[in-house]
């Protein structure tokens, strides 16, 4: 994430992709959720988590950000351990 940031401070621009690949857990996705909420972060377009294994405390996470920006095209949640439960948080936020 440092890498993404400084990126896009080095070339003023809005970060417009959120791709992590890293285990962060529920926790670090809440985190991560949270201050996207916090600072109303509306410039991403992709979403992708892959084996960052967020599990479905994470996805209600990311779909509580996700219902208060309308800005996100694409979400990908590749192996992160999501039940059905999980599943009814993005059909939810979805619909």
């Amino acid at each position: 994430m440092r890498e993404m940031f400084a990126e896009a401070e080095d070339e003023d621009e809005d970060i417009t992709k959120i791709h992590l690949w890293e285990e962060l857990g529920w926790q670090g996705i809440k985190a991560l959720m949270d201050a996207l909420i916090q600072i109303d972060y509306k410039h991403c377009f992709s979403l992708r988590l892959w084996k960052t294994y967020c599990e479905d405390e994470g996805v209600r996470h990311v779909c509580r950000w996700l219902a208060m920006n309308k800005t996100v095209r694409f979400l990908e949640l590749l192996e992160n351990r999501i039940s059905w439960l999980g599943c009814e948080f993005i059909g939810t936020i979805m619909s």
